[in-house]
């Protein structure tokens, strides 16, 4: 056979194919949400949100500002200072929350800190019911207890809302919208209205106690995708929660989102083969709401799909396919993304910088380039706030 043939369609068939199942997932999440009225916490629920925390003196205020204003009586808000060499610690003791310090140079990262967390609540003669994590320099929506409490004590195990990425006038950063515009809103959103599960994004997420007594760490420097796998191989299946959110810190310039997605694709590349196997084990005992969380793992980044996607229909066209069909895995691809972004209503704005996109892949090609060539899961590096 033509090994142009070959090598078209062992690379388009499965990128053809996640095009074609995100495709699904944003025709499905089309149609608006109806708002939901707010609704009081469950009587008897207690929640703990954690928030790990290092150096973050320059974001901690609006974080607590914001998390003090969504708590209910039954909110426990627990900054982790970890091997913090600024006043974290003392700005959260200041505005009345709850802080647990730890030092440990050997050990240094969000799956740590946590973990310390956790360990010291299992200590307690009563620990909380529900545990939620939000990142140290975010804010959340006033409603994000109450619903998180509601989720979790009505029907769900774990949890994560819509974590959104800030307004922006910074091409990167309006890049980044579009981006998580997709990947963290309409294709969880999709998945939810199907009955099915996603992966944890890492800020906004939340577990029933019973789930986050065993450690809700994970291992790597992705522990949300490590601890999603690990949900999926105990069959519990991770539920989007679109009626409230998050807006974390996105870097938006390209020194310090090297920083940051390098630490994200390393990780993630890292689990690539454990994700699919754990999909597939979760599919064949008939698990399809867990599995899909952890087939969200294992999708190539947009940017990889994009590219390994034109490159597949070249090889196709190269190969004497017939136009159509070689286009079909571009198409496929493309169509995941207009339906997406459709469904998530992206403003005109965001939408101009779209003329940026070729430098933007090209640079994200660089960052998996390197980590491939580095190899390794390597420490966890933090992110400049600048």
């Amino acid at each position: 056979m033509n090994p142009l043939l070959l090598a078209g369609l062992a690379l388009g068939v499965p990128v053809g194919l996640q095009g074609a199942w995100h495709s699904l997932l944003g025709v499905v999440a089309l149609p608006s949400s109806r708002k939901s009225e707010p609704r009081p916490g469950i009587p008897g629920a207690t929640l703990a949100i954690l928030v790990p925390a290092h150096n973050e003196e320059a974001l901690l205020v609006r974080t607590i500002e914001s998390l003090l204003a969504a708590a209910t009586v039954d909110t426990e808000i627990i900054v982790i200072a970890d091997n913090c060499s600024d006043a974290t610690a003392d700005i959260a003791r200041e505005m009345g929350v709850t802080v647990l310090e730890r030092f440990d140079a050997s050990e240094r990262g969000k799956n740590y800190a946590l973990d310390f967390a956790i360990r010291l609540l299992a200590m307690r003669a009563q620990p909380p019911s529900i545990v939620a994590v939000v990142d140290a320099d975010t804010i959340v929506s006033p409603n994000f207890a109450d619903e998180v409490a509601n989720a979790i004590s009505s029907e769900a195990a774990a949890l994560q809302v819509h974590y959104r990425a800030p307004m922006s006038t910074r091409t990167l950063g309006r890049i980044r919208r579009l981006a998580l515009a997709l990947a963290h809103w309409s294709r969880p959103l999709g998945a939810s209205r199907l009955g099915l599960g996603t992966s944890l994004k890492g800020n906004g997420m939340a577990f029933s106690w019973e789930i986050a007594r065993g450690g809700i760490g994970g291992h790597g420097i992705t522990e949300d995708a490590a601890f999603t796998l690990s949900l999926t191989a105990h069959g519990i299946a991770v539920r989007f929660v679109p009626g409230a959110w998050v807006e974390g810190f996105m870097a938006e310039d390209y020194a310090a989102a090297r920083v940051q997605d390098d630490r994200w694709e390393r990780g993630r590349r890292g689990l690539l083969r454990e994700a699919a196997f754990t999909t597939i084990r979760a599919a064949r005992r008939g698990d399809f709401a867990a599995a899909t969380g952890a087939a969200e793992v294992a999708t190539l980044p947009l940017s990889i799909a994009l590219s390994a996607s034109m490159v597949a229909s070249l090889l196709l066209l190269a190969g004497g396919v017939p136009v159509v069909l070689a286009l079909t895995p571009a198409g496929l691809v493309a169509a995941s993304v207009a339906i997406g972004w459709a469904a998530a209503r992206v403003s005109p704005a965001d939408l101009a910088a779209l003329g940026s996109v070729p430098r933007f892949v090209a640079y994200k090609l660089a960052v998996t380039a390197r980590g491939v060539v580095a190899r390794g899961d390597h420490d966890w590096v933090r992110t400049s706030r600048s």
